[in-house]
């Protein structure tokens, strides 16, 4: 029996195994990861470890295999007075030689509330695209589209939200630095002051929940990406939802551009049998046939696609255990690409949630 046999029987084997067992709270999205409004200090500490097996075609991956530690993460948040709020969160496994500490911090921000309705963040956090893929955060992500995978999610930068009079809809206003600042300075090897303009609506209406972005993203001083994204979930029942993704992007200045040429879709259908259980699907494929290079997270040329399904199993509400699988096929021109054509991956792991204080 070859390796990959052995892996995927154990796979099997897991999920069959949860389909049995007693679901863990569906963890925060990171849009919607606020600072407690009733307490001055909250501190809590995270952490994740994987087992994994990737393989491309019959080969295995032997540096991206083995044990794995995958995150740790240490949050503090608060309030500083009633109309003032804090959040830090913070990767302590990625303070290393390859980033700065600052880099490593996902959010840093102070939130001010003149009103009820009205929120201002200031600070470090996430990049506002629409989209139900981007909105996990990277602790609770087993598998992503190639696009997200080359979004950097956490930015500095200024966010506006207001909340309708009807408490079911939300506007936000985000002016944040460019996430392709750094890609644009390596491959420019000059420095570069890039901003990203973002227009997002929120909002749950019974079984329908969207959030939509029209978002302008400089890739290049002066020169802009424009992404049109459709983030729909809908809930078909208490347990179970599907999610679907529709993202379009097009250059403003880009000559000779094709509509629907540079695209991703993405979805996924989740069922909570239990409590403690969830079982799910996902599936992404990202193209990118403009013809043009402004895309610097598709590159051109790209058609990729990424099937999987995965399981995870909350004994108690500190502790997740999950197993997943996915399998991508198709062509990827990004050199810095993580899904390739042929490749199978296969990750089981814990994760674990404290609060200390």
């Amino acid at each position: 029996m070859s390796h990959l046999t052995k892996s995927l029987s154990a796979f099997i084997l897991l999920l069959s195994l949860a389909f049995g067992s007693l679901m863990a709270q569906e963890p925060t999205p990171d849009a919607e990861l606020e600072a407690p409004h009733d307490k001055k200090v909250s501190l809590s500490l995270e952490a994740r470890g994987d087992y994994q097996r990737i393989y491309l075609g019959s080969q295995a991956d032997k540096a991206g295999s083995g044990f794995k530690g995958n995150i740790a993460n240490v949050i503090l948040s608060g309030t500083l007075s009633p109309k003032f709020s804090y959040l830090y969160r913070q990767r302590l496994s990625s303070v290393n030689l390859d980033r700065t500490f600052f880099e490593s911090i996902d959010f840093l921000y102070l939130q001010y509330n003149p009103t009820e309705q009205l929120s201002v963040k200031l600070g470090k956090w996430i990049v506002f695209v629409g989209g139900w893929e981007f909105e996990p955060a990277p602790i609770d992500v087993f598998q992503l589209g190639e696009f997200c995978y080359q979004m950097p999610a956490y930015q500095w930068g200024a966010t506006v939200s207001y909340t309708l009079p009807n408490g079911q809809d939300n506007l936000h206003a985000q002016v944040i630095q460019s996430p392709y600042r750094k890609v644009y300075e390596g491959m420019s090897g000059q420095p570069a002051d890039m901003y990203a303009y973002n227009l997002i609506w929120t909002a749950h209406h019974d079984w329908f929940v969207p959030m939509w972005s029209v978002n302008f993203m400089e890739y290049a001083p002066g020169r802009f990406m424009n992404y049109v994204s459709l983030g729909n979930r809908f809930q078909l029942t208490r347990r179970t939802f599907i999610d679907l993704d529709l993202m379009h992007r097009a250059p403003l200045d880009g000559e000779g551009k094709k509509a629907f040429a540079d695209y991703s879709i993405y979805g996924q259908l989740a069922f909570h049998p239990t409590t403690q259980t969830k079982l799910y699907l996902k599936g992404s494929y990202d193209q990118n046939l403009s013809g043009l290079a402004a895309d610097y997270g598709v590159t051109d040329g790209t058609q990729i696609a990424c099937l999987g399904g995965g399981v995870e199993y909350s004994p108690i509400p500190e502790v997740r255990l999950h197993a997943h699988a996915n399998y991508a096929f198709g062509t990827n021109t990004n050199p810095q690409a993580v899904l390739h054509d042929k490749r199978t991956q296969i990750n089981v792991g814990v994760t674990w949630r404290m609060k200390v204080l």
